[in-house]
C-alpha cells in the first residue's frame, strides 16, 4: 500500500503547486470546452479511441473501461495485467498499445488485444518512465516523464527501432495524441517556490518538434489525451473528469495563440502588436 499512498501524496502536492500558479499567472490559449463526464475512476490515465468507443485505463482500479465517449457511461471493463496499468494508450486499427512508467511496477510497453484487453507481447521500453504513447498512421510516438529527458520517440512498430526523435521545451512531457496533422501533448513545468507547477497541452510538429499551439489544461492536470474528430478529450487527474474539447481550424488556432501573447504584454506593446496582428491578416 506505500507506492499508492505515496502517489496520492504526490498528487496534492502536485495540486497544491497548481493553486500557487494560479495565483501568480496566466497563462496561454484556452480551448472551449465542449461538454464534460466524470471519469470512471481516479486514476484515469490512458485514453484512446477504438472504434467509437473511448478506451480508458484507470491506474488506481486498475483495469481497462470502455465507456461511451458522449455520455462517459461504462460500456465494458476489463481487468488490467499484472504489470499494472498504463498511463499511455493509442489505437493503430488493429491493436491497442499500452506504455507506463507508473511507480509501482517496471516500467514496460504493450500490445492488447482490443477484443478483450488481453496482453499479446511486451516490449522494452524506448525511453525512461514513460508516460504517454499515441499512433499516426505510420510510427508509435512514446513520450517520457522524466525531467532531464524530455524527448517524443517515433517508433517503426513492426521493428519496434527509433526512427525519429523530438527534444521538447519542457520538463515533464505526459500523455499524447494524433489528430491527423500534429501531435498533442500535456505538459508540467516546475517553475520555482512560490510559483508551483504549470500545467498546459500543447500542439507539436511532428516534423521539426516546433510548438504550434500553447493551450491552458481545462482542470488542473491533464494525465491523459485522445482525439477524434476535431475534438480533444483531456482526462483532468485534480477533477477526476474527462473535458471534451472544441479544436479549432489551424488559422483560428493561430490567433488565439497571438491573443493569449497579448495578455502577457504592457499596453503601449499590446496595441503596437495587435496592429501588427491586423496587418498581417489583411495581408
Amino acid at each position: 500500500m506505500e507506492p499508492r499512498t505515496t502517489r496520492r501524496r504526490v498528487r496534492w502536492t502536485h495540486i497544491l503547486g497548481i493553486i500557487l500558479l494560479f495565483n501568480g499567472m496566466s497563462a496561454a490559449a484556452t480551448l472551449p470546452i465542449e461538454r464534460q463526464f466524470p471519469a470512471p475512476g481516479d486514476w484515469a490515465e490512458g485514453m484512446t479511441f477504438v472504434g467509437a468507443d473511448l478506451w480508458i485505463w484507470d491506474i488506481d482500479l486498475p483495469g481497462f473501461y470502455v465507456v461511451a465517449p458522449d455520455t462517459g457511461a461504462v460500456k465494458a471493463s476489463y481487468p488490467s495485467p499484472p504489470t499494472g496499468g498504463a498511463t499511455g494508450l493509442a489505437y493503430d486499427g488493429t491493436f491497442v498499445w499500452g506504455a507506463s512508467g507508473d511507480s509501482e511496477y517496471p516500467p514496460f510497453m504493450a500490445k492488447f488485444s482490443p477484443i478483450d484487453g488481453s496482453v499479446i507481447s511486451y516490449y522494452d521500453v524506448p525511453i525512461r518512465n514513460p508516460e504517454g504513447i499515441t499512433y499516426d498512421g505510420q510510427y508509435l510516438w512514446v513520450s517520457g516523464n522524466t525531467f532531464d529527458d524530455s524527448r517524443i520517440v517515433a517508433l517503426d512498430p513492426l521493428t519496434m527501432q527509433p526512427v525519429r526523435e523530438l527534444i521538447l521545451p519542457v520538463q515533464s512531457p505526459r500523455d499524447l495524441a494524433w489528430d491527423g496533422m500534429s501531435l498533442w501533448m500535456g505538459a508540467s513545468d516546475w517553475l520555482g517556490l512560490g510559483m508551483g507547477w504549470r500545467e498546459h497541452i500543447l500542439q507539436i510538429d511532428p516534423l521539426t518538434g516546433d510548438v504550434l499551439g500553447d493551450f491552458d489544461v481545462p482542470g488542473g492536470v491533464a494525465i491523459g489525451l485522445a482525439w477524434d474528430h476535431g475534438l480533444l478529450y483531456v482526462s483532468d487527474l485534480t477533477r477526476d473528469t474527462i473535458f471534451v474539447l472544441r479544436v479549432p481550424e489551424p488559422a483560428s488556432i493561430a490567433l488565439l495563440c497571438a491573443a493569449a501573447a497579448l495578455l502577457k504584454l504592457g499596453p503601449v506593446r499590446r496595441e503596437a502588436r495587435r496592429v501588427s496582428l491586423l496587418k498581417e491578416q489583411v495581408q
